[in-house]
């Protein structure tokens, strides 16, 4: 589990227990669950792919703010950019 390899630099005592999910844990579930979809949507060519994708970056912010992962913010930056764009130019052909 990220919390027992972390060492309790970063996050707080209360999420080393290894016996428990923690909110991140399950976070890690539902960011994987919601990709996996975005992708499926996106691989279909559906409306639905962008917006689940922007979603999907309002997740991975919470994320990245609550562990304190900074290195992931230019990414979700960057693919919050790219799903607007895609959503932009999908509108015109549906």
């Amino acid at each position: 589990m990220l919390a027992g390899n972390m060492q309790g630099k970063y996050l707080p005592d209360r999420l080393m227990e290894e016996d428990q999910m923690t909110v991140w844990d399950a976070m890690a579930w539902l960011l994987s669950a919601t990709s996996a979809l975005m992708l499926w949507l996106m691989g279909n060519k559906s409306k639905w792919g962008p917006r689940l994708g922007i979603f999907n970056q309002v997740l991975w912010l919470a994320y990245a703010i609550g562990l304190r992962q900074w290195g992931l913010l230019p990414g979700i930056v960057l693919y919050t950019f790219v799903h607007m764009r895609n959503l932009y130019k999908w509108r015109g052909r549906q």
